[in-house]
Parts: C-alpha cells; structure tokens; sequence
C-alpha cells in the first residue's frame, strides 16, 4: 500500500497534466476521509473550502494521515534534489507565488524564521534563484 500511496503522490505533484493532477487530488482526498479517524478529530473544524468530512462514517485509523504527514514529508524533506526537479519546482513556486501574494509572503516569512529547519531555508532560497 505504501508504494501505491507514494507513486500517486509522485504523479500528482510531478504531472504537468492538469486532468491527471486533479484526478489525483480527488482520490487522495478520498482515501484521507474514509481513512480519518473521527475519534481524534471530533473536537476540530474540519470544513475546508466548503468541504465536510461526512459523520456518519465510521472512524478509519488515520494510518494514512500519519504515512503522508509523518513518513512522507520526511522522506521528501531529506531527500537530494536533482537540478530537473529543483528547475521544476522553482518554475511551479515562482508561478504559484507570483499569482498569490499572501503565498509569496509566507514563503518568505518562513525562510526568514530562526526556527525554520535549514534544509527547508536551503530549499527556499534555491527556488527564489
């Protein structure tokens, strides 16, 4: 499962494919709520952007949750980035940001932050190259 899980988030952040990358993100965003464990989460606002995790489900383990916001982002936090990948991504944060000043702002208030991990600094300061 966890190779599937990883493989779709590779494709859905490295597609060019606006179809292929939505259809990633409805998918995900499925399997997170038949995955969310209610239980934990009962005392949180879970409206996003018009969104409800249904409550008449019953409660998933959140094992999901924890591989992608736990294992994952450490994975891809630790992992060496090739010059393909960081032009890429400097091309995707450079539009994104360009068109959204608030994310621009916060890109640069979280490379600024002293308590910001260094390898995310380093990364930030690439991307703006």
């Amino acid at each position: 499962m966890k190779g599937v899980i990883e493989s779709l988030i590779h494709t859905w952040l490295s597609t060019p494919h606006v179809e292929v990358g939505e259809r990633a993100t409805q998918m995900l965003g499925d399997l997170l709520e038949v995955d969310c464990d209610r239980r934990i989460s009962a005392g949180i606002d879970t409206k996003m952007s018009g969104l409800q995790i249904a409550g008449g489900m019953a409660p998933g383990q959140g094992l999901l949750w924890r591989h992608l916001f736990v294992e994952l982002l450490v994975v891809m936090s630790t992992t060496e980035l090739t010059q393909t990948t960081m032009k890429y991504l400097a091309n995707l944060v450079n539009t994104v940001a360009g068109a959204d000043k608030t994310l621009y702002k916060s890109l640069e208030s979280i490379a600024r932050n002293p308590e910001s991990p260094p390898e995310l600094v380093d990364l930030l300061v690439k991307l703006s190259e």
